[in-house]
């Protein structure tokens, strides 16, 4: 699959997608400091899901009604963080080609999938 890492995700995270055999570009890499209207069309162009730590994405998606592939908002505490990569690589795993189209937010303990507005 293909995946646009937002800079507030931690750098383990697009290389256990590499290493899971995605493709994936990221933000911190071509564009550093871009803002989010610029990460979300970027995603859109490239037909990429989008994985971020930052709840301004939510915002962009439902309350502005910008376009989006899909979105992947992580929410780990400190103390759970040594997980993050392996459930994420799991949820690409087991949802693949069901992650397009949704905003899906991962939690430790919850994953919540949802399709996104129509625009």
């Amino acid at each position: 699959m293909r995946f646009l890492v937002d800079e507030s995700c931690d750098v383990s995270l697009a290389r256990a997608l590499l290493e899971a055999g995605n493709d994936v570009v990221e933000i911190r890499v071509i564009r550093p400091g871009a803002d989010d209207e610029w990460v979300v069309n970027l995603s859109v162009s490239e037909n990429r899901i989008l994985l971020t730590e930052d709840k301004d994405f939510g915002w962009l998606i439902y309350a502005h009604g910008h376009k989006a592939i899909g979105v992947i908002f992580l929410r780990y505490p400190v103390s759970e963080r040594h997980r993050i990569a392996q459930d994420l690589v799991e949820l690409i795993k087991q949802q693949n080609e069901n992650l397009i189209g949704c905003f899906v937010t991962v939690t430790p303990n919850r994953i919540r999938i949802g399709r996104m507005p129509l625009s």
